[in-house]
């Protein structure tokens, strides 16, 4: 029944910040049980395929608040599921179409280009990096529409600027998150 988002008293208010890998550690290991069951219910509400972008942003919210320290609980999961159904709804519908036609594309244009057209393989290199640049704008998008309230157009444009803004960032980030997904897939 506490006020969980202001800090204790016994919290000093410039206390030094440990390095993000240390960070890291402190709030997963305490969390790990809770994000199972987060990742679960994330993942039976995205059986039904065309829910996906409403769950996704229920837990991009839950796992915004455990990476600030907040207390949170899985209700606020189905809150922000509800409450920003409309906007994560359109969103999952196009990341349902974009990953289908990146898929066809690629694979059509590098069968193409393998066939000695040189054509479609400028083409397909122009897909590939469009498709990276999505992917990496997939970064903000999702918490943008569970943080502020603006149109999804607007979203969309803030986190292509976003991707540019902080490149160098962006591009260790997804491959960190592609050599993780490679060696789960792996093992």
């Amino acid at each position: 029944f506490g006020d969980y988002d202001k800090a204790g008293p016994g919290v000093p208010k410039n206390a030094p910040q440990k390095k993000p890998f240390f960070r890291f550690w402190d709030l997963y290991l305490p969390r790990f049980w809770k994000l199972a069951g987060l990742n679960l219910l994330y993942v039976l509400c995205c059986l039904p395929i065309i829910t996906i972008g409403p769950a996704t942003a229920g837990f991009v919210y839950v796992l915004r608040k455990y990476s600030c320290d907040r207390y949170t609980d899985y209700g606020e999961f189905f809150k922000v599921f509800k409450r920003d159904f409309k906007k994560s709804f359109v969103m999952g519908l196009v990341d349902i179409f974009l990953f289908i036609a990146a898929g066809f594309s690629l694979y059509f244009y590098y069968f193409n280009y393998q066939q000695g057209s040189k054509f479609f393989g400028a083409i397909f290199i122009m897909t590939l990096s469009i498709t990276f640049v999505v992917i990496m704008m997939h970064f903000y998008i999702y918490l943008m529409i569970v943080l502020l309230d603006l149109k999804l157009s607007k979203i969309i444009k803030n986190s292509l600027l976003l991707v540019y803004a902080g490149f160098k960032t962006n591009l260790i980030t997804f491959f960190i998150v592609s050599a993780v997904t490679v060696l789960l897939a792996y093992l």
